[in-house]
């Protein structure tokens, strides 16, 4: 299946790191992947998702060797909403476009586990 998704809309980023017990998210802008990128169909994946997103502040917590390259892609922003659900499951959130997150706050309790890599 190829999908094209929505230029223009908002979309949430995320993924749930079941061993740590957090979720990296982050927000932006589909872009049209097609205008930045001549040969966009030919390459990688079948279906690319490209986002204007706070990309320096993202790449901090790229870590494919320890979690992949796959994450899940929601239209619309859904950083509350993913948020809240992190509190009810235990788990604590990284918020990968933000300046200054290294630390993991554990949902539910005081503690910062610092020591955690993203």
């Amino acid at each position: 299946m190829h999908v094209e998704w929505p230029v223009g809309e908002s979309v949430t980023i995320w993924k749930l790191h079941a061993l740590h017990r957090t979720i990296g998210i982050h927000t932006g802008t589909i872009a049209d992947g097609h205008a930045l990128y001549e040969n966009l169909d030919e390459i990688m994946c079948r279906t690319k998702l490209v986002v204007k997103t706070q990309a320096d502040e993202v790449q901090k917590h790229y870590s494919p060797d320890e979690y992949g390259i796959h994450r899940a892609a929601t239209l619309g922003d859904l950083r509350p909403d993913v948020k809240g659900f992190a509190v009810l499951a235990g788990f604590g959130v990284i918020e990968e476009d933000k300046p200054s997150s290294p630390a993991i706050a554990v949902a539910g309790s005081s503690k910062i586990a610092s020591s955690l890599k993203p």
